[in-house]
């Protein structure tokens, strides 16, 4: 199906950029979409917590606050959406603080970036993760013609781990894949007597067995929320 990220990848360079909370990865896509240059992608220690904090930190010292109130204060995503916040009965405005803040962070990710791999022939930037609608206005300011935002960008990576599922499951082949370190691990011999869905939700489920038990959650439950999968009771224990 012809799409318009699937036409941008046809014959073109281009780089994904996967804003998260404590880091931002990245990555070139060869033309045709489906191939990574794997001399040019990784990750930088730089997501939307960083953000948060920095507005904290200002927010606190106009307002005179303790230490208590940092980037993981429940008020801040409150400010963060809608530049304001009530404190002592009072409405303060603190829009233009993180109007400064998300440049100056959305600056430092794309500064990285590019310090890390060259970029002259990258044709579009599509920026996919939690952060990516956050940041919108300023990323499709500074790359007029070059921003893409796939449609709710934040399940962007539960979308690809399901596609990819899926490929392996219409396969019907026993395949490998590989994890930090280097380790191989098998997955498992496809049974044809297995349903594709559940073939597809097994492979998801030993993919994510390497990322970890609190982003394992959050991708399965972005993926019943997409309803592309029922997990029903397959889904793992928290």
């Amino acid at each position: 199906k012809a799409t318009k990220f699937g036409n941008a990848c046809a014959s073109t360079w281009n780089l994904v950029i996967d804003i998260g909370g404590r880091t931002t990865d990245f990555g070139v896509l060869l033309p045709g979409g489906t191939r990574i240059d794997f001399n040019r992608f990784g990750s930088i220690e730089t997501g939307m917590m960083e953000l948060s904090d920095r507005v904290a930190n200002r927010v606190r010292a106009e307002l005179k606050l303790d230490s208590a109130f940092n980037g993981s204060h429940p008020f801040l995503s409150t400010i963060l959406q809608t530049g304001q916040i009530k404190w002592a009965g009072k409405t303060y405005d603190f829009s233009e603080v993180v109007k400064d803040e998300t440049r100056f962070i959305g600056k430092k990710i794309v500064d990285k970036i590019i310090s890390k791999i060259e970029t002259g022939d990258i044709s579009n930037i599509i920026f996919v993760g939690g952060g990516a609608n956050f940041y919108k206005p300023f990323f499709q300011e500074m790359f007029p013609e070059q921003a893409l935002f796939p449609e709710d960008p934040q399940f962007a990576n539960a979308r690809g781990m399901l596609k990819y599922a899926m490929h392996f499951a219409k396969e019907g082949t026993a395949m490998q894949y590989k994890v930090k370190g280097a380790r191989e691990r098998a997955v498992f011999c496809l049974n044809s007597d297995i349903p594709e869905h559940e073939i597809a939700f097994k492979v998801i489920e030993e993919l994510e067995k390497s990322l970890g038990k609190r982003k394992r959650s959050k991708t399965f439950k972005q993926l019943v929320k997409l309803s592309a999968i029922q997990a029903n009771n397959s889904q793992p224990d928290d």
